[in-house]
């Protein structure tokens, strides 16, 4: 009977430590979102805003790049943005008939796609019908995408 009401104990106590230890380590990660700092310079937040996007749709930009270059018999490896350009710009669908009923947005993205060898092969500008909402959806229903392209061009470079 000793034994049985010291382990209760013993596991009480040990229960009570461990609840203890988890509610001091959350605590003290908490973080005062009041005392961030935001930039207020517009490039700065243009270019964040672009990288954004970038990272956000690299998925479905890649598979247009590939495909675009797998037709000239070309591989890219990557892209990198322009250093001296607006590269991301944005719009509503509204007044555009044929995608506001299945997109909120056109972005116009401006990358330059890099080879395997890091040569830049053109300065290329996709425009994306995209909807937000879809990004993270795994499963969509028939007829619904998270981007499509309506457009893309591609500048030669010169080396």
């Amino acid at each position: 009977m000793k034994k049985i009401f010291l382990v209760s104990i013993l596991t009480i106590f040990i229960s009570i430590s461990a609840f203890w230890g988890v509610t001091n380590a959350s605590n003290s990660q908490k973080m005062d979102v009041s005392s961030l700092e935001f930039s207020s310079l517009e490039k700065v937040n243009n270019q964040l805003y672009g990288n954004f996007v970038l990272d956000l749709y690299r998925k479905e930009i890649m598979n247009h790049i590939e495909n675009y270059y797998k037709n000239k018999n070309e591989k890219v490896q990557g892209y990198a943005a322009p250093e001296d350009e607006k590269y991301v710009s944005i719009r509503a669908t509204r007044n555009l008939k044929s995608l506001e009923d299945k997109f909120s947005y056109v972005l116009k993205i401006t990358i330059r796609p890099v080879d395997q060898d890091g040569n830049i092969r053109g300065l290329d500008t996709l425009f994306l019908a995209v909807e937000p909402s879809r990004v993270n959806m795994t499963n969509l229903p028939k007829g619904l995408t998270k981007t499509k392209l309506l457009k893309y061009e591609h500048k030669e470079v010169v080396k």
